[in-house]
């Protein structure tokens, strides 16, 4: 009797402390936290993704997003404190964070594998890469890019003393490249297709998915982990629920984007692209290449290439999907 009486009193006391715990839940978190997002105007899919899905807003996340032309901009915005996270590649991630301690990544979301290309003009004589020898290449200085251009040149046995390097913002050097005041470019979309349309039939182009690809980050200061763990928390699960979300609604995800920017959608269908919110170990490893790129250069004062384990967050998603982390600490 003692036996049959007990069983309903503790199922009773199971049902009271879910009951606790998601009343607890959603009494914290019902009101949406407004978020100052940081972001190429590009290359946000997961982030426009999880919005399109009503992820953010399922987490009380509420988005203002603020575009940049580049996730270099957007870095700076968040060093300035103009945004709160923002989503940034590699390079740029390396660049700034040597000194400033109070950068963080707390998850990688997207890897592309042909993102950079080269454009030539033909009428210079450049019709294969090796063409490229006693040219004119203009790309952005310390960027994803240049680091991406610098190994294109050594596996295609092109000394850097055998071409001219031109730096100036991407959309100064496609005007040159349209002029002639230099003989080759290497961008990424939309300027190496606004490239190739100015100067039409002339243009030629290069391209090579083996060559160090970029992975997308997101970014947020050690201060606003501190204040606001929860809202990083359901900033990163929204996003992890908007690459489920798009495993099963990919042909609709692209729909939503040709009805937002044609180009967009245009660079997604171009571009081999990996959506994958994760912490992986090779992370680590392609900052300390571009960290040795970056100290060889002169691009960065520091010579000694940081302990970027320090730079990584990884308890928010070792708490909400630890197989997604691979790094070792």
């Amino acid at each position: 009797m003692k036996r049959k009486i007990m069983i309903p009193v503790v199922l009773i006391l199971i049902a009271g402390a879910v009951f606790t715990i998601l009343f607890y839940r959603f009494r914290t978190r019902c009101v949406p936290y407004l978020v100052r997002l940081g972001c190429s105007e590009k290359l946000n899919y997961l982030p426009l993704l999880a919005e399109y899905m009503g992820s953010f807003e399922q987490n009380c996340v509420h988005i203002e997003t603020t575009p940049y032309g580049t996730g270099k901009q957007s870095l700076v915005g968040l060093i300035g404190s103009e945004v709160d996270i923002c989503i940034v590649g590699l390079g740029p991630f390396a660049l700034e964070a040597s000194g400033n301690d109070s950068l963080r990544i707390v998850a990688s979301i997207a890897t592309f594998y042909d993102l950079y290309s080269i454009v030539a003009r033909k009428d210079r004589g450049i019709i294969e890469p090796s063409d490229l020898h006693g040219h004119r290449i203009g790309t952005t200085r310390g960027s994803s890019i240049h680091f991406f251009l610098d190994h294109y040149l050594l596996e295609n046995r092109i000394a850097e003393d055998d071409v001219e390097i031109v730096f100036d913002k991407a959309s100064e050097l496609v005007s040159m490249f349209e002029k002639g005041n230099i003989d080759a470019l290497c961008l990424r979309d939309p300027y190496i297709g606004q490239a190739i349309k100015g100067v039409g039939d002339m243009a030629t182009e290069f391209r090579c998915s083996d060559l160090p690809s970029n992975t997308l980050n997101v970014v947020t200061s050690v201060d606003f982990i501190q204040k606001h763990p929860d809202v990083v928390e359901g900033f990163i699960l929204s996003l992890i629920m908007a690459e489920d979300d798009f495993l099963s609604k990919s042909a609709a995800y692209r729909g939503f984007l040709l009805t937002q920017d044609q180009q967009k959608a245009s660079d997604w269908d171009n571009h081999n692209t990996r959506l994958h919110v994760s912490l992986e170990q090779n992370l680590i490893l392609e900052l300390e290449n571009i960290s040795r790129w970056q100290i060889r250069n002169d691009l960065i004062e520091s010579k000694v290439v940081p302990d970027y384990r320090k730079y990584i967050d990884t308890a928010f998603l070792n708490r909400i999907n630890p197989q997604a982390v691979t790094i070792i600490q």
